[in-house]
Formats: C-alpha cells, structure tokens, sequence
C-alpha cells in the first residue's frame, strides 16, 4: 500500500462522502478472500502462516472482523502490527558470505490482511474517481510496465511520421520508499478526497513503525569467514603482485 502514485492534475474534491467506502465496515467473505491471496506469505515475529488462519478462520472471523473494522472507522493503526521481522535473504553464491544476502521486512499475517483491505478499496476509489494519471503503469491492477514500453514506442513512431524529434528522460529513485514525505503524501490524499477518519488511518500506518533484524547464521561464523577472506584475497593479491615483479 505504500507506494507513490501519479495523480492528475485535478480540483479538490469537496464531499468528504465519496471516500466513505474505505473506511466503512468490511464483512466476513471479503476477509476470507485476502486470507486466501495471502498463503504464500511468510509469517511475521509471531510465527503465524497465513495457513494457520485460514484454517481457524471460522473461529477467529468475528475478532478480526471487530479489528479491521474498529481499524477502518477509527482511522487508526495498530501499533503491534507495524513491527516488523528484517530476515536476511540467500542471493546467489556462497551462503556464509555476508555480501550475497539481501535484506527482507515481514509483517505480521495480520497486518498484511488489513493493509489489504485497505489497499483494495484504496485502489476502487482512485479508479473509480478516474484520479490516477493515464501514465501511471506500475502498481495498477491489469496495467504492467510492459505497457508504459508500448506507449513510449508507439510515441515514438508517431512522431518520425510527423518529422519530430524525441527525448527521453529516465529516473531511477533507489530506496524510493525512505524518500517519501509522509506530509506531502498526506496533503495529497486530502487534497483527492481522502480525508477525516481514511486520512488519519494513512497517516497511523506510517507512524511509530518498528523493525528488529532475525540472524540466520552464527554471527561469530559470518564475522570469521569474513575475516578469513579478507586474508585469502589480501594473500592472493600479494602473490600476484610478486610473481609479475
């Protein structure tokens, strides 16, 4: 749900009521279906698969009803669910080098079923509202990066027939998400109608979040495997250099 968007270039939007299907009360089969698209995720510090739920999701429904829903009307984000797990994950290479690991945060099942719900009705109303940019390919239901290729070549075709030139500017924003200005993305949403108990709702999920890293190895092993590296590419090094003296 995090993730910046491209917006038109629109009036505000008066009527705060346009934006009450995000935040009203949700139902029982709708959590059942996110439950469902969430099997493959991995669990968070509590250790709880999305299997695990679903199966107790006869039992549990009714207090996770009440959550999301006391969530949703309140406009406010459990702070036990914005903890997040930081794993350490295997690129490629060999598994005790630090370097071929990259970094993962897991949130609890939980919180993934909420960010869901609100992630859905989010998406409903900017599309609803025909408020999102023609432009915008990534992170839209049905609309691929592949799409955003297509309609920069079918620009450029167009303009050889016309006997234009055309010049293209490429960003590429690393870490996109630790640039975000959590105010400017909130005066944006209220400035497109999400305002009241959704905007306040936004701006909890972005505050107070925790993380803590889990170690999959032994860190005494990682710190003296690297440190036997570092000697073996020092000494290799050093053999090269004299034997082309």
């Amino acid at each position: 749900m995090y993730q910046m968007l491209l917006f038109k270039t629109l009036s505000p939007i008066q009527h705060r009521t346009l934006f009450i299907s995000v935040t009203k009360p949700t139902q029982p089969n709708p959590n059942s279906e996110v439950v469902n698209q969430l099997n493959n995720s991995a669990p968070g510090y509590d250790g709880i698969t999305a299997p695990i739920i679903n199966s107790t999701l006869p039992a549990i429904s009714r207090p996770l009803l009440h959550l999301c829903n006391t969530s949703l009307t309140k406009g406010i984000y459990p702070d036990k669910l914005k903890t997040a797990k930081v794993t350490q994950v295997h690129k490629s290479g060999c598994k005790t080098n630090i370097h071929n690991y990259r970094s993962v945060s897991v949130m609890l099942v939980i919180s993934k079923i909420l960010e869901k719900i609100i992630y859905i009705r989010l998406e409903n109303y900017l599309t609803r509202n025909s408020i999102l940019s023609d432009c915008q390919f990534g992170f839209i239901r049905n609309i691929s990066t592949g799409m955003a290729v297509m309609s920069l070549t079918n620009h450029i075709y167009k303009t050889f027939d016309t006997n234009e030139f055309t010049i293209a500017v490429s960003l590429d924003l690393s870490k996109a998400s630790d640039i975000d200005n959590p105010p400017i993305l909130l005066s944006k949403l209220s400035h497109y109608g999400v305002r009241g108990s959704a905007n306040r709702l936004v701006h909890s999920y972005m505050s107070n979040r925790n993380q803590f890293v889990s170690s999959i190895m032994d860190p005494t092993r990682i710190a003296l495997h690297y440190l036997w590296c570092t000697l073996r590419d020092t000494f290799r090094a050093s053999t090269f250099t004299d034997r082309h003296q």
